[in-house]
């Protein structure tokens, strides 16, 4: 299972919507949508993107984080909430 996660900075929703997968254990790539100022070094799974990337993708994106897990679109933050709670999307780590 990967995940792929379209972000901005400072973004609660974001923020907490990586934790969720972070605590699955489900890997992720993250695609920051950009102004193209400020940016600091990505770490390896990151990416600066621009906004129209995004649109390209999904074109009635209006917010921020964009999930898609295993090229499934999930939704926002609160969509992967209901997808955990509901049984659709659960840990990564087998026992």
């Amino acid at each position: 299972m990967k995940a792929e996660i379209w972000t901005k900075e400072v973004c609660p929703y974001c923020v907490e919507a990586k934790r969720i997968l972070q605590t699955l254990s489900i890997p992720y790539s993250e695609y920051i949508i950009s102004a193209g100022i400020n940016e600091q070094s990505p770490a390896p799974n990151q990416f600066y993107v621009p906004r129209e990337q995004l649109l390209a993708k999904m074109p009635t994106a209006r917010t921020v984080p964009q999930i898609w897990i295993d090229d499934v679109y999930i939704g926002g933050c609160t969509d992967l909430q209901a997808a955990v709670a509901s049984g659709q999307v659960k840990s990564n780590i087998t026992l």
